[in-house]
């Protein structure tokens, strides 16, 4: 016996052990996990920030004109000094301070300003080149441990592209991955391990300089990614070992893979055991427990198959549980005694209700019959004051309908009064204006007459400007006739000083064959010819001149009849003027008669809203005395409906206590019944 015990022991002790480690490692694993994946993103983030600004200054770089044209003719001097000029711009820009260009003409390799070396493509160290060329790709990344440096590069080779789209050469920049990745593994928290490796395998990211420099394989430090089916995933991939969890990682932007390690260690374990060992023990404390409640419900059980037993016959109060059983608990007893001794305290409590259950029968009965006819005599009570109150409410909407209409006149009289208040204002301000009107009346009278007189003072002078513009007609046509004698004269001279320019001629021409006896007859003629030219031109002159003249007469001509026609019209306009003012002015002469006619009749009338006026405050007084009278029978009739109201209220009241009186009777009949039959039940 004791052996099974040691044995059975010793499992549990195994299993318990067991399933602390391997629970310890679950969570290990799970926490581990996500913790590995958040340092991961965070070395991404650090590795984006550090090559972006480097990536994208090398892609304006290969983007530039100037370059372009220097790639496509790079034995041009004149390309070669600006492209020269373009590229020390650049390498100043870039943290590395390195630049490297080969344009695939001559394919001449420059690094840092200066030639190098001309690559052969056709060289197996050189196949970066055409592969690089002939991707089709913006850019490419090649990384590089320089064991003279002890530093890695990280070279961004971007593509140059001519117009058509075409590669013509490679150019970029160098980046020192040493400095980055000591800085990421100088962030690096203690207790995870990092190491970085290219497509190849080959760790590319390290603190020992020695895996650098040997090209280590990554599975020969870390033997446990052997069973990773893919060692170069294109998401983050786990892999969970006894030795500790890995997660790797891609570096898309370096094309190296990222493999975070963090070893399961002893204090790993510690930490994660506390939750399966919590779990053990809850699951004990339960098994103890269960063990308790069966030591305690094995006696419990036998009371509730003998309470079970009484219960399933005919309710017999005379049985006994039996007391004579085994138990650890000394409570158990005492709980079977106390439920005997209940059943002898009911078996006499039941005895007693049989006896009383007739009695309560014959009583329920009579409070029955008592309460129904108490119902009847207030249902009557109530039906009468309804129909009272129901004449009261009929004559107290006739009285308030009364008042109302009282309250309606004495509000007419009201306005009434108001309204003659006021048409006696609006009388005796309309008498004020009538007079006013008047005066106004006979002002426009006297300007209209002084208008009649100055419209006739007006014609006249019309009339006189009529006839003076005619008289000027008169004199301008006489002037104009006189220019066109002048014109008619100017034409005769021209035409006599041609005649003489012809005879000038003539004189010339014979003073010529005359010889020497002709010259002063010559002379003579030449100047009469020069007279006659001036007279030719002065008479054409004067012609111009007299046609301007003439043309401007004309024009006055026609001015000075458009203004005759103008005072014809204007005088015209004037007569039909005076005869509209002195329309106007019988008008208003006819409106001052009539306007004294207004007059007297608003002072009659005004006399007639003053009685009006006092007939209506005589009759405001009178409503104002039936409305006393009318409110104080209103008042009596409201305080008589309120008294009905109280009494239709407490006859309700009186209602409800009986109905809740004869409900309680009903219920007691029916509890009665019901005990009774219970009770029935039980033998005693």
């Amino acid at each position: 016996m004791k052996a099974g015990k040691i044995i059975l022991s010793i499992a549990s002790i195994v299993m318990v052990s067991v399933f602390m480690v391997i629970g310890s490692h679950m969570i290990f694993s799970r926490d581990t996990h996500t913790h590995l994946e958040s340092v991961a993103y965070t070395k991404l983030l650090e590795l984006d920030n550090d090559m972006e600004p480097e990536l994208t200054l090398a892609m304006q770089m290969v983007r530039s004109p100037v370059l372009i044209e220097y790639m496509e003719n790079p034995s041009d001097p004149e390309k070669v000094a600006r492209a020269m000029k373009e590229f020390q711009v650049f390498q100043s820009e870039f943290a590395s301070h390195r630049t490297f260009w080969i344009s695939d003409i001559d394919k001449k390799y420059y690094s840092n300003m200066e030639y190098l070396y001309t690559l052969d493509p056709t060289r197996e160290d050189s196949a970066w080149y055409p592969m690089t060329l002939n991707s089709g790709d913006e850019y490419q990344f090649y990384v590089d441990f320089e064991v003279a440096l002890q530093k890695t590069f990280l070279w961004i080779n971007a593509l140059v592209y001519n117009q058509n789209k075409k590669p013509i050469g490679i150019a970029g920049t160098g980046i020192e991955l040493s400095d980055f990745v000591d800085s990421m593994y100088s962030k690096l928290e203690s207790g995870v391990d990092m190491l970085m490796y290219n497509m190849n395998g080959e760790i590319s990211g390290s603190t020992n300089l020695d895996d650098l420099e040997k090209k280590t394989q990554i599975t020969v430090r870390m033997p446990e990614l052997a069973a990773v089916s893919d060692l170069f995933p294109k998401t983050n991939t786990r892999l969970s070992t006894w030795k500790g969890e890995y997660l790797i990682t891609p570096l898309n932007q370096v094309g190296w893979m990222m493999v975070l390690f963090k070893p399961y260690t002893f204090r790993e374990f510690i930490l994660n055991a506390a939750a399966p060992f919590a779990v053990i023990m809850i699951i004990l404390v339960i098994v103890l427990i269960i063990t308790a409640l069966s030591n305690i419900l094995r006696p419990l059980n036998e009371i509730s198959s003998a309470v079970k037993g009484i219960s399933s016959g005919d309710a017999d109060l005379r049985k006994r549980i039996d007391t004579k059983f085994h138990t650890a608990f000394k409570v158990i007893p005492t709980i079977v005694r106390g439920f005997n001794a209940f059943l002898e305290n009911l078996n006499q409590i039941i005895s007693v209700m049989k006896q009383s259950k007739a009695s309560l029968e014959t009583a329920g009965t009579k409070l029955s019959q008592g309460t129904q006819e108490t119902m009847d005599s207030i249902n009557l009570i109530i039906s009468n004051i309804k129909g009272f109150g129901e004449n009261l409410e009929r004559q107290n909407l006739s009285v308030d309908q009364t008042a109302s209409t009282v309250e309606q006149i004495l509000s007419n009289i009201k306005s009434l009064e108001t309204m003659v208040i006021t048409q006696a204002q609006v009388v005796e301000n309309a008498s004020g204006a009538v007079g006013q009107m008047i005066h106004n009346i006979s002002e426009v009278n006297t300007s209209v007459d002084r208008m009649a007189q100055s419209f006739g003072v007006l014609a006249n002078v019309a009339d006189s400007g009529a006839k003076t513009q005619t008289e000027l007609q008169g004199h301008i046509a006489e002037i104009e006739t006189q220019s066109k004698l002048l014109n008619e004269a100017n034409t005769v001279i021209a035409n006599i000083a041609s005649q003489t320019n012809l005879l000038a001629m003539n004189a010339a021409i014979e003073a010529a064959h005359a010889g020497n006896a002709g010259k002063g007859f010559a002379v003579v003629a030449d100047e009469i010819r020069k007279l006659s030219e001036t007279s030719t031109r002065q008479s054409k002159t004067i012609g111009e001149q007299l046609n301007a003249i003439q043309s401007k007469i004309e024009t006055v001509v026609t001015a000075t009849q458009e203004g005759v026609s103008g005072y014809k019209n204007l005088a015209k306009e004037i007569s039909e003027t005076d005869s509209l003012v002195r329309q106007i002015k019988s008008a208003m002469e006819e409106q001052q008669a009539g306007s004294a006619q207004i007059t007297h009749a608003l002072k009659d009338m005004n006399e007639s809203s003053k009685k009006v006026q006092s007939a209506a405050q005589e009759m405001n007084e009178g409503s104002k005395t039936i409305m006393t009278e009318m409110n104080t029978l209103q008042e009596e009739t409201h305080n008589m409906k309120e008294e009905m109201d109280e009494m239709a209220r407490s006859a309700s009241k009186i209602n409800e206590s009986g109905a809740a009186l004869s409900e309680i009777s009903n219920l007691m009949e029916k509890s009665i019944s019901e005990i009774g039959q219970q009770v029935d039940q039980f033998k005693v």
